[in-house]
């Protein structure tokens, strides 16, 4: 790897990635990825023309740890972690290397293989970029399922406003539960108005899970419907979503959701009761519990 030029002979690169035995693949891919993007061409290369999904899966999989990096959606959280990466004295991150975007966009549309096809959508959620929001918003209709999850995770990373119809489909329709979850987180993280609808039918869900993600995810809309939606999730059956319900109103901080935050504070769950509670702390009412009055009122 060390002496490889452009133009050298590839075939033995694809032989070690496609060998299974002693851990050959998983090495030849550390080993790839050490080299960084001056291998880049040769990966990009595999991709396009190994004849075994084993060696295009693994070629996927080095560009994808090569090329990832902060993305546009994620220099907010780079941002909050900048002062701990500073103490700690960690390397910052780097932008990420795009040149893996069309490659792993061409995998995504055409490969036959469905591992490669999930690697490389797990791929282009890393790398965070708007082209491929409607590839990934396609994937969501993928025969199996483990592309469909990973179509719906990336979305969370990429500029997601193209796909929003299609997170809508796969939240409502998707035999999976994670996939209909994924798709919910998504749909928040997309940021559209046009969310909205999708997130509150996602909140009668059959899944707790599912229902318990809407909760979460409506707190990123401070609209009357999201407040109601998540009033009714006070009455869930499952504490996981009336916690969520619970913290996600709190952090909306509406008046019209007091009554029903005093009553969530009689919550047989403790974890929920005391939600509610700190969610009136943060509105300066929760001396209403008391029959005082709140903060606001004096």
């Amino acid at each position: 790897l060390n002496s490889y030029k452009p133009g050298d002979d590839l075939q033995w690169i694809i032989r070690l990635l496609d060998r299974r035995r002693d851990d050959a693949s998983a090495q030849m891919q550390m080993r790839l990825v050490q080299r960084g993007a001056p291998i880049l061409p040769a990966l990009i290369t595999v991709l396009k023309t190994a004849p075994t999904a084993q060696a295009r899966a693994g070629a996927a999989t080095a560009i994808m740890c090569i090329c990832a990096g902060t993305n546009p959606k994620q220099q907010q959280f780079a941002e909050l972690s900048r002062a701990n990466i500073e103490k700690e004295g960690l390397e910052k991150p780097q932008p990420a290397n795009l040149d893996g975007v069309k490659p792993l966009e061409t995998a995504l549309a055409n490969d036959p293989a469905w591992e490669v096809r999930a690697i490389a959508a797990q791929g282009l959620g890393y790398l965070g970029q708007a082209s491929s929001a409607p590839l990934l918003g396609h994937a969501l209709s993928d025969e199996r399922e483990e592309v469909r999850w990973w179509a719906a995770r990336g979305l969370e990373t990429v500029p997601s406003e193209a796909a929003v119809a299609d997170l809508a489909s796969a939240a409502r329709r998707d035999p999976s539960q994670r996939v209909r979850a994924a798709a919910v987180r998504s749909l928040g993280w997309s940021g559209s108005e046009d969310a909205i609808n999708p997130l509150i039918y996602a909140t009668r869900d059959a899944s707790a899970a599912v229902r318990q993600a809407a909760a979460q995810e409506l707190a990123r809309f401070k609209s009357q419907v999201s407040l109601q939606a998540l009033v009714r999730l006070f009455k869930d059956t499952d504490e996981d979503v009336r916690w969520a319900a619970v913290v996600a109103a709190g952090e909306l901080r509406d008046e019209e959701t007091v009554p029903a935050l005093i009553e969530a504070m009689r919550d047989r769950s403790p974890m929920v009761a005391n939600a509610a509670e700190r969610a009136l702390q943060r509105m300066g009412r929760a001396e209403q519990r008391f029959g005082l009055k709140s903060e606001t009122e004096t």
